[in-house]
């Protein structure tokens, strides 16, 4: 799925540790955008990235073009004492 709207807020980011030692960082962000040309309020939706470059770039209220993918995996670590989702 493609969006195209407006970024309307660029929330806190998160940032943590891999299990090899290695820091990420993930930068939440809403954008605003109209589903059919003849909508009157846009929808609004929640992202997220890891892209180094989109992290640095990104800017309040700025036009921006985003592929959504919808699929997620479950996962298990290989001691089987955790578990969750990832995309």
């Amino acid at each position: 799925m493609i969006i195209q709207g407006r970024v309307a807020e660029i929330l806190e980011p998160r940032t943590g540790t891999r299990n090899d030692g290695t820091e990420w960082k993930a930068q939440p962000f809403i954008v605003e955008y109209f589903e059919h040309e003849t909508d009157l309020s846009p929808q609004s939706v929640l992202l997220e990235t890891f892209d180094t470059k989109v992290i640095e770039g990104i800017q309040k209220e700025m036009i921006v073009r985003c592929t959504i993918s919808h699929k997620v995996d479950h996962w298990r670590s290989k001691e089987g004492d955790k578990e969750g989702w990832a995309p």
